[in-house]
């Protein structure tokens, strides 16, 4: 087995879905899933995952050298870093979207509060090395990042 370089994990709650639809439906004002409403979706969107994954939607995000593991619950996939193109933020979340072609449009939410063996800036610079883009600008002496992501 591959070694974990780092993990993440949390347990998705309403408030942190919530935050995560608000900020994904913010950037996409413009388009016509924000005239449906970004709230109505959430919800519709949260009552799944629970159908799906009952009460408690437990993610454990794991980095390994050459891919990503994600389990929810009992379900789990892979994802290789080449795949995230860009990444936001929320308040608590880093999310890392996803594309390749063929391949729907998908995001992997980030607890910042969850990562175990790294903190949140050296993870940043972690997915910038395994991706070899910037996907997180680079933060300057004083913390403040330089430019955004995403």
């Amino acid at each position: 087995m591959a070694r974990l370089l780092c993990e993440n994990r949390f347990i998705l709650t309403r408030k942190l879905h919530r935050e995560y639809y608000r900020e994904r439906y913010m950037r996409l004002r413009f388009r016509q899933l924000f005239y449906l409403g970004y709230r109505f979706r959430e919800w519709v969107n949260y009552r799944q995952l629970v159908a799906d994954h009952g009460e408690a939607v437990v993610n454990i995000v794991r980095f390994y050298p050459v891919n990503v593991q994600v389990q929810v619950n009992e379900t789990s996939f892979w994802f290789k870093y080449d795949t995230i193109s860009s990444a936001f933020e929320t308040e608590e979340l880093i999310v890392l979207e996803l594309e390749r072609e063929g391949m729907a449009g998908h995001v992997q939410l980030l607890y910042k509060n969850g990562f175990r063996e790294m903190e949140e800036a050296a993870f940043k610079r972690f997915i910038n090395e395994k991706t070899g883009r910037e996907i997180f600008a680079p933060e300057d002496e004083d913390g403040e990042r330089s430019g955004k992501s995403g």
